[in-house]
């Protein structure tokens, strides 16, 4: 299943036969994505910052503090 945020759209997709992804079967199939949506909220909850509303900035162990980034070469 694909899907990042709640209220996104969801991609379901059979791996073993669609490496490529090009069939999105959660349309076809809307009980086994509800089903997968609570195992990935339950799993997202176990982790810190998880339980942020949906667009809140996230909290990250080591804020850029400073004007610049810069990337490593």
């Amino acid at each position: 299943m694909v899907g990042h945020l709640p209220g996104e759209s969801v991609g379901l997709y059979n791996l073993g036969g669609d490496l490529g992804e090009r069939t999105n079967l959660a349309a076809s199939d809307p009980e086994r994505v509800k089903e997968l949506q609570a195992a990935l909220s339950a799993w997202r909850m176990r982790w810190p910052g998880s339980d942020q509303p949906a667009g809140a900035k996230q909290k990250t162990a080591f804020p850029i503090q400073g004007p610049e980034t810069r990337c490593a070469d």
